[in-house]
């Protein structure tokens, strides 16, 4: 009788599994894509880019309403946020933006007008009252 009683207890702990405490685990989880969401400002650049595509401001086709509506999904995604800090985001985007008049067609629709005249002259590099550079 002692031998099948010793035998399974040689094959139980054979088979013991190693307990690791959560913070030891790798979870797999953690580099899924659920959790890697590309970040509100880096869609809103993507989708500012495949809307105008080609065109630019100054063309006769330009889609404004399409741009204006991806600066809508933007700010709304931004919960309520104030003019101030709506300016602020904008301003950021549109600086980072790489075709700089596409983002200022995007988001100047949304920013005050102070904070639309303080970023221009930053951008083109124009001093207030001279038309050097510009054609």
């Amino acid at each position: 009788m002692d031998t099948p009683f010793q035998s399974s207890l040689i094959d139980r702990t054979t088979e013991k599994r190693s307990r690791l405490s959560w913070g030891r685990r790798a979870i797999p989880l953690k580099h899924s894509t659920f959790f890697n969401k590309a970040k509100h400002s880096e869609e809103w650049h993507h989708s500012i880019d495949a809307t105008a595509g080609v065109l630019h401001p100054s063309d006769s086709k330009f889609p404004f309403d399409s741009l204006r509506s991806h600066t809508n999904a933007y700010l709304n995604k931004k919960n309520k946020i104030t003019q101030a800090d709506a300016d602020i985001r904008l301003a950021i985007l549109v600086s980072a933006h790489d075709a700089r008049d596409i983002g200022v067609a995007a988001a100047a629709y949304a920013m005050s007008a102070t904070r639309l005249r303080a970023l221009l002259p930053a951008d083109l590099n124009v001093m207030h009252g001279s038309y050097f550079g510009l054609k």
